[in-house]
């Protein structure tokens, strides 16, 4: 199956130069306290490989790809805030999962 985040592109800063790599696995493990975690596997176009859990990669999207990120980001918190208003109870506060 495929995975929202293969494709996607990103820019991370190593030293003093940025680096330009795309998404291209993705592989669930199992975490320290036993939950499944995702893991995200990026090849920069230098070569470089590197795992990415969830909340990493979307810190080092790129582009377009950054802007979809935020914005489903945004969406899930509008709807937890409309959720919170039609109950009449604060909104909980998104944790970027």
């Amino acid at each position: 199956m495929a995975h929202a985040y293969i494709g996607r592109r990103i820019r991370k800063k190593f030293g003093r130069k940025f680096h330009f790599g795309s998404v291209d696995g993705h592989q669930l493990v199992d975490g320290d306290d036993g939950v499944k975690v995702s893991l995200y596997h990026v090849t920069f176009e230098d070569g470089d490989e590197e795992e990415y859990e969830a909340h990493e990669l979307a810190a080092v999207l790129w582009g377009e790809d950054a802007a979809a990120g935020a914005g489903a980001t945004r969406a899930t918190n509008n709807i937890g805030t409309a959720a919170a208003r039609a109950s009449n109870k604060r909104p909980m506060v998104s944790q970027g999962i």
